[in-house]
């Protein structure tokens, strides 16, 4: 657990430092997707998974790597499509998205797969999605 915590606080890191605020760009994919008939809400994934990496160590995380993370989050999102769940991550741009990509790949990072990426956003589905799911994250975030 140790090593994934690490080489998730890398990637954070890394994103963190790249990401930019994309909140119109966010708010219009998720009305679409909940028109699409999803469930999107902002992501804990990040928090959730430092915490419970600090709490394997019995210690709990600074309040300002929390406060980090949660800003991190704010550009994060787990999407619910029928039986389909993904993560999207809103970068500044393609090439921050790209990067992440293979970053998280190359650490094998704990989403089920490599990430599809439309533009400057990333989707790292928890399993293969359905067509209708699929199609309807592509045709949202496009």
């Amino acid at each position: 657990m140790k090593i994934a915590v690490g080489a998730i606080a890398l990637v954070a890191v890394v994103f963190y430092v790249l990401h930019g605020r994309s909140d119109n760009k966010a708010a219009e994919a998720r009305r679409c997707l909940e028109k699409a008939g999803a469930t999107v809400q902002q992501s804990t994934f990040f928090e959730d998974v430092f915490a419970a990496g600090a709490a394997e160590q019995g210690t709990t995380l600074p309040e300002t790597f929390t406060n980090a993370v949660k800003e991190i989050e704010k550009v994060v999102y787990d999407v619910k499509f029928g039986d389909a769940t993904a993560m999207l991550i809103f970068a500044r741009d393609g090439g921050h998205a790209e990067r992440l990509a293979v970053d998280a790949v190359e650490l094998d990072m704990p989403f089920g797969g490599a990430p599809q990426r439309f533009g400057s956003v990333l989707v790292f589905w928890s399993e293969g999605p359905s067509t209708v799911a699929s199609t309807a994250v592509s045709n949202c975030l496009s």
